[in-house]
């Protein structure tokens, strides 16, 4: 980000200290940005963008052009006979570029660009029935994975923020139940500050199911030989090695 400022302007927009949004969303739209640099023939964006802004690209029409080639022509980065990506990756691509282009005054008639619309759901979101969280849990094979499902359906929590919380955030003093600290930083899901759910952090109970699937979980941590403290985080990997994880590793 530092060789490219009009990319490190994405980021800051999305994941700064102004707006401490998720890294991994700045991320993905950073990526959106090298694939139409790449596909409108340049390898240095700050390169295409002075292109874009003197109008030797029509930045209006390479846009438009991108999203069919997105859909039907885009190699596919799992399956490599596969082309095309599907219609919400198109979407989220669109709104990488449309934020770099904002951010760094290229003027494009949005309205004008068919967006991709979503695929249609065949099922609908709904709870888990009493059976189904049954077997799940006879199907958690370690204590970890216990006591991540047991916090997670009891406190309602985003998975990742759950994932990225530390062992001081979790008070064990009550009798029966524990208490969750949340505390706003980058990444985590918080009402904007002009909402009424704004604020710098919030609190989360567990219920005795949980406090006790968490409390079995940090003491076999620490007969593994890890060393706990207040900063280690709350869920590790299955090694017990003391590192943060994320949902894409539970």
């Amino acid at each position: 980000m530092e060789k490219y400022p009009s990319v490190k302007k994405v980021y800051t927009a999305i994941a700064g200290n102004r707006r401490r949004g998720s890294e991994l969303t700045a991320e993905h739209y950073i990526d959106a940005v090298s694939f139409f640099v790449k596909y409108i023939g340049y390898v240095d964006p700050e390169v295409a963008l002075a292109d874009l802004r003197c109008g030797k690209v029509d930045a209006q029409e390479k846009i438009d052009a991108f999203v069919d080639y997105a859909l039907d022509e885009m190699p596919s980065k799992q399956y490599s006979a596969k082309k095309g990506r599907s219609h919400n990756t198109v979407k989220n691509y669109v709104s990488g570029v449309k934020k770099w282009f904002d951010q760094n005054d290229i003027k494009v008639d949005w309205v004008k660009i068919e967006m991709p619309i979503s695929t249609e759901t065949v099922e609908h979101d709904r709870a888990p029935t009493k059976e189904e969280l049954r077997i799940i849990i006879e199907n958690c094979y370690s204590s970890r994975d216990k006591a991540v499902f047991y916090c997670n359906t009891a406190c309602g929590l985003r998975i990742n923020t759950l994932l990225s919380l530390k062992v001081e955030d979790v008070d064990f003093s009550y009798p029966d139940v524990a208490r969750f600290t949340v505390l706003r930083k980058a990444g985590r899901k918080f009402g904007s500050r002009n909402s009424v759910n704004s604020g710098n952090m919030f609190v989360s109970w567990i219920t005795p199911q949980a406090r006790q699937a968490l409390k079995s979980y940090l003491e076999e941590r620490e007969r593994s030989g890890e060393k706990l403290t207040q900063d280690s985080p709350l869920f590790t990997d299955v090694y017990n090695s003391g590192k943060f994880i994320d949902c894409n590793y539970v």
